[in-house]
């Protein structure tokens, strides 16, 4: 068997899994590579890309147009795209943990990675 080399999410986006890739590069923080695996996905994702990569070139927060990125995020389904809009729009991990849709272990990985000991 072949081993792959590359980023933890190099094997899901081989397989053709975009929103597994994302997934796997926001929870380690690597934004980047996140915004790169939405733009290759379906419409909403790539809106999500360009809105992610606008917050990564601008490094502040998007907290002026809060309530156009909560009219959207109501609308999402999906949970990863949820965070994704929460973290653009107040620039804190504190907010993406508190996201109910999030899986337990997403979670719990985001406040090991990015928050300090105390609020874990």
């Amino acid at each position: 068997m072949k081993k792959l080399r590359g980023p933890p999410n190099y094997r899901y986006k081989l397989n053709g899994e975009k929103l597994s890739a994302a997934r796997l590069a926001f929870i380690y923080g690597d934004l980047n590579r996140c915004v790169q695996a939405l733009s290759e996905g379906d419409e909403r994702q790539r809106l999500i890309s360009i809105a992610m990569a606008y917050y990564l070139a601008s490094k502040f927060s998007l907290k002026d147009d809060r309530g156009v990125l909560t009219s959207v995020n109501t609308g999402m389904s999906e949970p990863l795209l949820r965070a994704i809009i929460i973290l653009i729009s107040t620039g804190t991990w504190h907010s993406v943990v508190e996201e109910s849709g999030l899986p337990v272990r997403d979670c719990l990985s985001i406040a090991l990675r990015f928050l300090p000991d105390g609020d874990v």
